[in-house]
């Protein structure tokens, strides 16, 4: 079998190691999880400097074709095949600001992905605008089972992340919003990457478990969990999380980020007191 387009077999290999008995429909909580550890091991350790060198180099930048296309580069496929060793799962390819020129991007993203055997995924990085992927494109590019999924980080839900779910044919859609939470799955979105999944695992878990049951109430009683989540950890953002992770047993990880983020002993009382609530309702340790 192609393993290649062979999802449900690899969506099994990708999740926790009970997700052998379960259903497809259960796996993608946990790839969205599997895939956030991916991204801020990127960000926070050597990822980072992988990034830089796939993204900001200028020798390895997508080449300009006379018709207005972009193809990869030579470059860009050696960084794809160490990543191959490393023996990572799958692989997490940026839109690099091509959301203008949907045949360009289609190309670039194409040519990038045909080159691996590993899943791939998309992932609407604001750093490099315009970021935003069309829904037609993103059709074109799963219509044969080449892309697995999306982060949309468009935040929005009718001129956004509906498109998406529109043309996703067999792939994910994968949430970044927590306003929109609830209403993106109802729509056909599931899963979640964001922030907030970083520092609050067990709340996305119950909320996703809750909808899938088909139990509505409960779903939606879990994704108000997730906006007192998002709502305590909005002031300071990366920094609250970062302070919730190391809450929960990671004592040598600190709150700083790369920004102007800060901690004021209040906000750090506010965040302590968050997570004993949290701790005596299961959702933390």
């Amino acid at each position: 079998m192609d393993k290649k387009h062979s999802h449900k077999t690899i969506l099994r290999e990708l999740a926790w190691g009970q997700l052998r008995s379960h259903k497809a429909r259960n796996c993608v909580m946990s790839i969205a999880v599997m895939l956030t550890a991916m991204l801020l091991s990127f960000v926070f350790t050597a990822g980072f400097s992988f990034l830089t060198t796939m993204e900001n180099s200028v020798q390895a930048s997508p080449g300009p074709m006379e018709d207005g296309g972009v193809i990869g580069t030579e470059e860009h496929f050696e960084e794809i095949k160490k990543m191959e060793q490393t023996g990572v799962d799958g692989i997490v390819l940026t839109t690099k600001g091509m959301g203008d020129n949907d045949e360009a991007l289609v190309e670039y993203i194409r040519e990038l992905a045909s080159s691996t055997t590993l899943p791939t995924f998309l992932y609407e990085f604001p750093g490099f605008q315009p970021h935003i992927m069309s829904g037609k494109a993103y059709g074109e590019l799963t219509k044969d089972g080449l892309i697995w999924g999306i982060k949309d980080t468009t935040c929005k839900l009718e001129d956004g992340i509906q498109h998406k779910i529109d043309n996703k044919n067999d792939s994910t859609i994968i949430q970044a919003n927590m306003p929109f939470l609830f209403d993106s799955y109802v729509a056909g979105a599931r899963g979640v990457m964001a922030t907030p999944t970083s520092c609050g695992g067990a709340f996305f878990q119950r909320f996703h478990e809750a909808f899938v049951s088909g139990d509505m109430a409960l779903a939606e009683q879990r994704y108000n969990e997730i906006i007192l989540l998002d709502n305590a950890i909005d002031s300071g953002f990366c920094a609250s999380a970062k302070e919730l992770i190391r809450l929960q047993g990671i004592e040598n990880f600190n709150w700083y980020t790369r920004g102007s983020h800060h901690l004021s002993p209040a906000r750090l009382r506010s965040i302590k007191a968050f997570h004993s609530w949290c701790v005596a309702n299961g959702l933390m340790k």
